[in-house]
Formats: C-alpha cells, sequence, structure tokens
C-alpha cells in the first residue's frame, strides 16, 4: 500500500478538508481546514477536486516516511521543509519517492501548514467529510489526532510538471491582523 508513515507526528496534526456542513442540528460541528486560502491554494497547486483532505499541522515538527512516489505541496505558514536533508519550497509542488522522508519544520511566521499530495489521502468520510473533528471524535484516520507510526495511504499520482503560487500572491503571515 501506498503512503506516508508518521515517523513524528509534530503538534496537532490531523486529517482536514471543507468540512462536513448540515451535522450542527445534531450536535456535530463542521471542523474544516482553519486557513481557507491555504488549503484552496494546495489543492489547486496539486490539481485536486474541491474539498480534497489534507494533513492540517499546527505549528509543525511533521516527519512522514513516504511508500511510493508522489507529488506533494506545502502551503500556510512559513517554515523550512526537506525531502532527505535537502530543503526545498512551500506553496509549490514537489516529488516525493518511495523510501523518502519529508520534514516539516516549525512555523517562523503564521501557525497553520497544509501538506497535500496529488488525489488526496485514502481516507474515508463520516457524516460526508474527512475533516476530524477532536471534540466528537470522528473523522480523519481514527477520530484523533494523528499518532506516531499511522499510514496515511495515497494513490500513487504525479504531475506532468511543478507547479507554484508565485510570491506576491502567498499571504503575508507576518503582517498586522485586525479582529472587530
Amino acid at each position: 500500500m501506498s503512503g506516508f508513515t508518521i515517523i513524528n507526528p509534530g503538534i496537532q496534526s490531523t486529517i482536514q478538508d471543507g468540512g462536513r456542513k448540515g451535522y450542527g442540528a445534531i450536535g456535530v460541528s463542521e471542523a474544516g481546514a482553519m486557513d481557507e486560502f491555504a488549503y484552496h491554494w494546495n489543492n489547486k497547486l496539486l490539481s485536486n477536486a474541491f474539498g480534497t483532505n489534507v494533513i492540517e499541522i499546527a505549528f509543525g515538527g511533521l516527519k512522514l516516511k513516504a511508500t511510493g512516489t508522489t507529488h506533494f505541496a506545502v502551503t500556510g505558514a512559513k517554515v523550512a521543509v526537506s525531502i532527505n536533508g535537502c530543503a526545498v519550497e512551500n506553496w509549490k509542488t514537489h516529488r516525493i519517492k518511495d523510501g523518502e522522508t519529508l520534514d516539516i519544520g516549525f512555523a517562523t511566521s503564521g501557525q497553520r501548514i497544509y501538506v497535500g499530495v496529488c488525489g488526496g489521502f485514502d481516507v474515508q468520510p463520516s457524516f460526508g467529510s474527512c475533516a476530524l473533528s477532536i471534540k466528537e471524535g470522528i473523522g480523519g484516520i481514527h477520530g484523533k489526532v494523528l499518532q506516531k507510526e499511522d499510514v496515511l495511504p495515497f494513490t500513487c499520482k504525479e504531475l506532468k510538471e511543478s507547479r507554484a503560487l508565485c510570491t506576491k500572491h502567498q499571504p503575508d503571515y507576518d503582517g498586522e491582523l485586525t479582529l472587530r
């Protein structure tokens, strides 16, 4: 089976997508990606369908080992990313091969980091979504945050060419945020 094996789960790494709609009346929260801009661009870079699931990491520290070959993208907070110790850019697609290790450092600006693969992860939806809702213990791969040695299966898919979001369109997570 192809996928990522979790070597280090980082801080609150979860499976998220666009969230589950319409279940609030029975007490099921929507869940879903916190930084919708970074989440949607992750899927756009990978040519994934709207609402495809990704890994959402709070602050960083995730380390994965690939079984199989695919393309992935990392979007969101400013963070160091490497494949087998070689630095790669954020907001760009990259190829990862069988046996290689993907290491996501800790955010230096911003908070949420998104890791997606071509076609998304092969995770069964609950109430129409794969998004983990920690409160209810539904979604994700076992109703909780990702754990060491969990396996996130994916189908080996690759892009014909690398894609990137130019720097001027990437969000500035250092900017001041005004709330009402």
